[in-house]
């Protein structure tokens, strides 16, 4: 777990809670979700929320509300997050989970800053004042898995060497049975215990230059790279990352190559690639020519490297590749653009409840949050420190351009859609702008470049046939009568052709202020194929503040009662209602439901059972 790559969440139950929750938000930049800004009985389901989307949480409360809340959710400590509960009179701030993966560190940050008691009690730290799992950042860990059992040989008092020198280490000096020896080497690390595998750690210093043929093979890349260190005596431990020309951006190889190393891949515009040239060792006019920039691979690495780097390895080429190294100088600023990303998500309803722990990741680690401004009010609160983008209705086109275009730039960007993303939402539009060429009012090429996911999400119609039972239990269809993309003609085709396959029918964007005859023009196209007890589930603000579910069937309902705010579940022509025993249950004390057939199979069962009768 990487502490600073994940947003934590503060929450507090209490007005007493919220000046502490207050003073620690301003200093990690991060939400507070308190009383103020949420109902208190949320506030634990949000905490849920964000566990189960690996966000660190600090709670400004009881640790014992943290635990009881939690403990569903708490399966193994090598993928859980960072969680801390801290005292609501600030003196206390006592790490409950992730010790190893930053609670430690963040609690420390926290009691600094509070002028408070960090009540660590992870055992490496307590006694080491480190965690041999947690080198410093520019530092990297070859064999993790086995530092549980070096830690336990340090506490039990038994002999341990290491060789090496680093100052992160040095709090290790004063323990008696550590035994430190020197070498010229300050670049690398090894603990020693007798009869256990050593602990290697190795300072990333080098940054690695690489350039290949279009859809270069993964395997050659990767062997060409790795055999070349080895060649050169250099530890892949030691590459701090991957560097390469823009156009390259979405080269798999270089990916699985970055994959492998376990380094991030960073690029470069050529224009910058090209300030190298006085450095280069090999320039070349046909490369120039082709990308814009005489060398990639030794100006990428040079490019990182920055002020007093130099080149370690000049470039090297195969039939499908090239690579160069250099070590990187005391200051190095420009580490170029990750490939850029863009999320097209769904946030189900509204309810963060009803959001996916997968979606409320990408929120968490997005730079560029972006969407229709109703929706964006759905997210609650709005994540801070976070570039929130609205647009109108109506803008779907440049609300998808935007998103793709900023992503291009090497941006990590959410398109928040409401409900599913897949569904009458922005997937389809994001991959037509993607299909189009950038002459056919297309996106650019770097926009094309950019990595794009579609995360789903519960829709209004599968929201509000649960709460009504199972309307859409068997072969359901979902038609939306805006005519501003389709014409009427289709619309309603589209609509008998689903009432006379007996579909249950479920109906997106039934009217607006200007649209109502097409509504009524849609049901008397189905009353001809359906009794009029069909059941219809009429939903509006669905999952949100003001939800209101309601049962009526064909004969009674009327058109007037619905708005762009609401989904029309129309059942087929076997769909059923019952009342229940009680009005707290179902839609005011009534099941729809769509039977499957299981009647038959029930029928049957009893046939064979009376027969097996002797």
């Amino acid at each position: 777990m990487n502490m600073s790559s994940l947003t934590p969440r503060i929450f507090t139950l209490t007005n007493a809670g919220q000046m502490i929750g207050s003073q620690i938000a301003d200093l990690l930049c991060c939400d507070l979700i308190s009383p103020d800004n949420c109902p208190s009985k949320d506030i634990t389901r949000k905490m849920c929320d964000a566990f189960l989307g690996n966000h660190p949480i600090i709670g400004v409360c009881s640790a014992g509300i943290i635990i009881r809340t939690l403990s569903p959710f708490i399966k193994s400590k090598h993928n859980e997050p960072p969680v801390i509960a801290i005292s609501e009179d600030g003196q206390f701030v006592i790490p409950l989970l992730g010790g190893h993966y930053s609670a430690n560190i963040l609690a420390d940050k926290i009691g600094k800053h509070l002028n408070a008691k960090s009540a660590i009690s992870t055992g490496s730290y307590v006694t080491l004042g480190l965690s041999l799992s947690e080198p410093p950042k520019d530092w990297k860990l070859m064999n993790p898995a086995d530092v549980k059992r070096i830690t336990a040989r340090i506490l039990r008092g038994k002999k341990v060497e290491i060789i090496g020198d680093a100052d992160w280490i040095k709090p290790l000096i004063n323990q008696s049975n550590i035994y430190f020896t020197t070498t010229s080497e300050h670049n690398r690390i090894v603990v020693k215990a007798q009869g256990l595998p050593s602990l290697v750690y190795q300072k990333k210093e080098y940054a690695l230059g690489v350039g290949c043929i279009r859809n270069c093979p993964s395997d050659d890349l990767i062997g060409f790279v790795n055999s070349t260190l080895s060649d050169h005596g250099i530890s892949a431990g030691s590459i701090e990352g991957i560097y390469s020309l823009d156009l390259k951006s979405d080269e798999p190889a270089i990916h699985d190559l970055a994959q492998n190393l376990g380094v991030e891949a960073h690029f470069y515009p050529s224009e910058t690639l090209e300030c190298q040239y006085p450095n280069l060792q090999n320039p070349s006019e046909e490369v120039y020519q082709e990308v814009g920039c005489h060398g990639v691979s030794e100006g990428a690495c040079l490019t990182r490297a920055g002020h007093k780097g130099h080149l370690t390895i000049e470039k090297i080429k195969t039939s499908t590749a090239t690579m160069a190294l250099a070590k990187i100088g005391p200051t190095t600023t420009n580490e170029g653009v990750p490939r850029g990303k863009l999320s097209v998500v769904g946030i189900g309803p509204g309810n963060i409840s009803l959001r996916t722990p997968e979606v409320s990741r990408v929120l968490a680690d997005a730079d560029v949050i972006v969407g229709y401004k109703r929706y964006l009010t759905l997210l609650d609160p709005l994540p801070r420190n976070k570039e929130i983008v609205a647009f109108e209705l109506g803008e779907e086109e440049k609300r998808c351009r935007f998103s793709l275009e900023t992503a291009g730039l090497g941006k990590q960007v959410v398109l928040v859609c409401s409900g599913d993303s897949n569904i009458f939402a922005m997937n389809s539009l994001v991959m037509e702008l993607l299909e189009l060429p950038a002459s056919n009012s297309g996106v650019s090429s770097m926009a094309k470049k950019t990595f794009v996911q579609c995360l789903p999400g519960i829709t209004a119609m599968q929201a509000a046939s649960a709460k009504g039972g199972g309307l859409i239990g068997h072969d359901f269809c979902a038609i939306s009568l805006s005519n501003l993309l389709t014409d009427e003609e289709t619309i309603l085709e589209r609509v008998k052709r689903a009432a006379q396959g007996d579909f249950v029918i479920s109906l997106y964007n039934p009217a607006s202020r200007k649209r109502r005859t097409l509504l009524d023009q849609t049901l008397n196209i189905i009353r001809k194929y359906r009794p009029e007890n069909t059941p219809i589930v009429v939903a509006r603000n669905i999952g949100r503040s003001k939800e209101r579910i309601t049962l009526k069937d064909l004969k009674t309902f009327q058109a007037e009662e619905v708005d762009m705010l609401t989904v029309l579940i129309i059942g087929n022509s076997h769909s059923r209602t019952f009342a229940t025993n009680s009005r707290l249950n179902g839609i005011e004390g009534h099941w729809a439901y769509t039977p499957r057939g299981y009647n038959k199979k029930f029928r049957h069962q009893k046939l064979i059972k009376k027969e097996a009768k002797p």
